[in-house]
């Protein structure tokens, strides 16, 4: 425990000396100020535990200093010895007026000023110590969260009604003198002594974990448990906190059952998207390509079957319509192709990502490299479909945004997970900037972003202005199987 303070307030400097001679065998830190404004300025600063307060000043007399002490909140509780030469009633009446506690007359006796000095300061100080144990008793009782003082052998030595109601007991009699981990479940008591062993062994910091308490009606509580070793009552123990987590728990399974279903939901879209472009595409085929194969010989017979010497403008339009229907085919095969491209079907991911991005380079003029071995086995069949999609998307974004020259596409496999990386050297941009926005251009990584968080995969961006763009699609192999044949 730190040694008194005393403030020694006294316009004869010769007092401070010879009090300073009689005290400098006990344990007391001395203050001193020569006025009775020095003293109200150093009473703050210092805050002591007792003050000897001369009364005759010059400038502010010791009453008037005593006053005003007692005015101030800070303060206002620190015993003050008045040391004077008035030794008439009237004058220490006064004193008591003012709010002095004893006095002390000039010339003082050494010895019974000692007396004096370790009187009150005991005092005081046991004063301070009971007040401060009554705060703490008042606020462990009314704390929310469980409070607990637990030795090292793990006893309980106080526990508060939070906790008590926690447990289900009827007092603190049945939790005190109890090894907690008694109250601890089964389950969980190896890693408690392990948590409680760490927390005892580190004064001075604090350890968090999670566990589960038992209740004495035999229900059980999930708690979050903060722990931290210190001295009380001159022993070493571990106070512990404890906090009752269940609505946090409850919460998050709701959360995590509702992105359970979000996810299954967004995978069922995109199982619906991919079935209705397949129809999509079987209809394009089955009615529109036969119409235009249908379209395509009428026009050839009526060309042939023209005379030698049809009029110009005949023959201008005849060759202008099979030019439009020739190309109009040829469209309809490319947004049939990109509608349910068939090679993904057939062959595999690692094919189908050349001939995607051998695609893309025609119609933007961009370099393209691929790099990466077709995976064996091949990839389930979602794991495949949702990675070709992805890099779909990203060579759009690339096209309309990036300003690139060059894209590098990789696949990566491991018997774990399915990594395809689409790199581009482009201009780039501020990723943090980017998030969360939807403006037009941005909702193709939103896209990204929810593919793969259907089949519990993700997809992270990477990216500066001026160095081009990254983006990595990570599908783990559990979120499909390929169909059987």
């Amino acid at each position: 425990m730190a040694p008194s303070t005393i403030l020694i307030v006294d316009d004869t400097p010769a007092i401070h000396v010879m009090i300073a001679a009689l005290l400098r065998d006990d344990a007391y830190q001395l203050e001193h100020a020569y006025s009775g404004e020095e003293a109200l300025t150093k009473v703050l600063a210092v805050s002591p535990d007792l003050v000897l307060l001369d009364i005759m000043m010059p400038d502010i007399d010791g009453f008037e200093v005593c006053r005003r002490l007692r005015s101030l909140p800070e303060v206002s509780e620190v015993p003050i010895i008045m040391l004077t030469a008035l030794a008439n009633r009237s004058s220490r009446l006064r004193g008591l007026a003012a709010g002095a506690d004893d006095f002390v007359s000039k010339p003082f006796d050494q010895a019974e000023l000692q007396v004096r000095i370790k009187t009150i300061t005991r005092l005081d100080r046991y004063r301070r110590l009971l007040a401060e144990r009554a705060r703490f008793d008042r606020l462990v009782e009314l704390a929310p969260d469980g409070i607990l003082i637990i030795d090292g052998d793990g006893v309980v030595r106080l526990a508060n009604p939070a906790i008590i109601r926690l447990l289900g007991l009827e007092d603190e009699d049945a939790a005190v003198g109890q090894r907690f981990s008694e109250f601890v479940a089964s389950t969980e008591r190896a890693s408690w002594m392990s948590f409680f062993s760490r927390a005892k062994q580190s004064t001075g910091g604090r350890h968090i974990s999670e566990s589960t308490l038992q209740r004495a009606d035999g229900g059980q509580t999930p708690v979050e448990i903060t722990a931290g070793a210190f001295e009380w009552n001159h022993t070493d123990v571990v106070q512990v906190l404890v906090r009752d987590i269940t609505r946090r728990k409850l919460a998050a399974e709701a959360l995590e059952r509702r992105n359970r279903e979000l996810r299954s939901l967004t995978a069922r879209l995109a199982e619906v998207q991919e079935a209705e472009q397949q129809n999509l595409a079987r209809e394009l085929h089955d009615r529109v390509g036969q119409s235009l194969t249908a379209i395509s010989l009428n026009l050839t017979i009526i060309d042939q079957s023209l005379d030698s010497g049809p009029p110009s403008m005949i023959r201008s339009r005849l060759d202008d319509s099979l030019q439009l229907l020739e190309e109009t085919a040829r469209q309809v095969r490319t947004v049939m192709t990109e509608l349910r491209p068939p090679m993904l079907d057939d062959y595999g991911l690692l094919p189908a990502l050349r001939w995607q991005l051998e695609q893309f380079s025609v119609r933007t003029g961009i370099n393209v490299r691929l790099e990466g071995d077709e995976p064996v086995p091949r990839l389930p069949r979602v794991v495949e479909l949702t990675q070709f999609r992805i890099c779909q998307e990203a060579l759009n974004n690339v096209a309309k945004h990036a300003g690139a020259g060059e894209v590098t596409v990789m696949l990566l496999t491991d018997q774990h997970e399915s990594v395809l990386v689409i790199e581009d050297n482009g201009r780039g941009f501020n990723v943090e900037e980017l998030s969360g926005a939807t403006s037009e251009g941005h909702w193709g990584l939103l896209t990204m972003q929810e593919r793969a968080w259907a089949v519990r995969g993700s997809v992270n961006v990477f990216s500066a202005p001026g160095q081009g763009t990254r983006v990595v699609s990570e599908v783990p192999l559990q979120a499909g199987q390929r169909p059987a044949p």
